[in-house]
Parts: structure tokens; C-alpha cells; sequence
């Protein structure tokens, strides 16, 4: 009777034993960082791009070589100028990617993800030559929260890679305003654990 229990506990403990080197391979985590190229789309504003940074970390679990979700938390700056002002708005941002990756092993690697993102604004500031003021001195109030989707293609060399993203956004950066913003960015990143 006690060998019966102990066989399947036995069982368990090889399998998971077993698998632990295989799954803490499937598990990466790093740092991301780069440029952001922003603008908003409104044709009253007359708006122009803007740069800005991006930077913070991800974690990447894989599923077999080829598929992988990615939770990301990032600070980025978006924005645009504007005959009347230059608007930069910084963000904390969370997406949650899927990723395909062509080929195999841990070498040079294509990918392309999507996947939607929530964005808590946390600053938000106007510049009118060579003053600046909060956007809630001048009315114009920020959405706490907006929501937004991303598309991108990317190169991984073992630890560190390089990608292009563009984000469009699916709802208003102002309250009252047609404001809803597209950014460019350019990234580098390096995984501290793992290699994606």
C-alpha cells in the first residue's frame, strides 16, 4: 500500500525534476531600451513629430522555439509640436506581446509580435517658447489611462537584439480632443536571463 502511494509522488518529483532545466530555459528576462518618434493625429493641431526615450524591462516566456508572450513595463515619452506649443506626455507602459520567432536555436533569430498595451499617463507638460506649464494649467486635461495596440519586427544576436515597433493609439490622450497618438520607436535590448 505505501509503495502504491509513493510511486506516483516518486513519478512527479522525477518529471518536474527533469523538467525544471528545461522550463528556467524557456524563461527570459531583461532590459529594453531607445527613441520614440511620436505624433498626434489631429488636423486642428497641426501637429509635427516628436522624439522622446523609452526604457524598462521585460519578461519573456517561450513555448517551444518558435512562440512566446512577452509582459513588458516600460516609461515612454510621446508628444507632438504644434504651431501654438510642443505637448510631451510621459507614460507608464504595460504590453502584453506575442512573438514569433523563425528559425531555431539561440543563435541569429527573426521575430514579429503584436499585442495590445494600457498606458497610465504621469506627466504632461506644454511648451510655448521658452516656458513651460502642466497641461491641467491650460485646460487640457490627460486621460489617466488610454489603451493602444503595437506591430513590430525584430533581430535577436544570443543575449542582445534590436527592434521596430509602431503604436497606434485606440483611444484619446486628452480629455475633450481628438488626440489619439502613432509612435515610431527604435529599441535595443539585452536579456540578463535567458536569451530572447
Amino acid at each position: 500500500m505505501g509503495f502504491r502511494f509513493a510511486r506516483p509522488v516518486l513519478l512527479a518529483s522525477l518529471l518536474l525534476a527533469g523538467g525544471t532545466p528545461a522550463m528556467a530555459a524557456q524563461l527570459s528576462v531583461g532590459l529594453t531600451g531607445g527613441v520614440n518618434f511620436s505624433k498626434i493625429d489631429n488636423d486642428d493641431l497641426d501637429a509635427t513629430t516628436t522624439t522622446g526615450g523609452v526604457f524598462g524591462g521585460y519578461v519573456n516566456i517561450g513555448f517551444g522555439s518558435n512562440l512566446s508572450i512577452e509582459g513588458q513595463v516600460l516609461y515612454t515619452q510621446k508628444g507632438a509640436e504644434t504651431n501654438d506649443g510642443d505637448l510631451q506626455q510621459g507614460y507608464m507602459q504595460v504590453p502584453a506581446l506575442l512573438k514569433f520567432h523563425f528559425g531555431s536555436g539561440e543563435g541569429t533569430r527573426l521575430y514579429v509580435f503584436g499585442g495590445p498595451a494600457l498606458n497610465w499617463q504621469w506627466d504632461c507638460t506644454i511648451s510655448v517658447d521658452d516656458t513651460e506649464v502642466d497641461c491641467e494649467d491650460v485646460a487640457a486635461n490627460p486621460e489617466d489611462a488610454t489603451f493602444s495596440g503595437m506591430l513590430g519586427l525584430g533581430i535577436q544576436f544570443g543575449r542582445f537584439g534590436v527592434e521596430g515597433r509602431y503604436e497606434t493609439g485606440f483611444s484619446d490622450s486628452i480629455e475633450n480632443i481628438d488626440s489619439k497618438d502613432g509612435t515610431f520607436s527604435l529599441l535595443a535590448r539585452l536579456a540578463l536571463l535567458g536569451s530572447r
